[in-house]
């Protein structure tokens, strides 16, 4: 709701990024794509801790980064730069 300022606009791109043709069609047959969500875990935590400086929030992000990477090597090198440039 912060970046947005809608709750429907979160939503929307959570059921969105769910549901989506890829994952839906391609990822069954690529089971470690599915454990994608710990990104999305990882940038919500980032984003707390660049709003309101919570440590809690970055030590989150941290664990969901580290379970990201552990999940996939793949999603480990594509994910990476994404992150980094979402944090900056």
């Amino acid at each position: 709701m912060r970046l947005s300022g809608r709750q429907l606009a979160g939503a929307v791109a959570g059921v969105l990024c769910v549901l989506n043709d890829y994952r839906t069609f391609w990822s069954l047959s690529h089971l470690q794509i599915l454990s994608i969500h710990w990104w999305l875990f990882g940038l919500w935590g980032l984003d707390v801790f660049i709003g309101t400086g919570s440590r809690r929030a970055l030590a989150g992000a941290a664990a969901a980064l580290v379970a990201l990477h552990f999940s996939s090597n793949y999603l480990m090198a594509y994910c990476a730069p994404f992150t980094a440039a979402f944090a900056l």
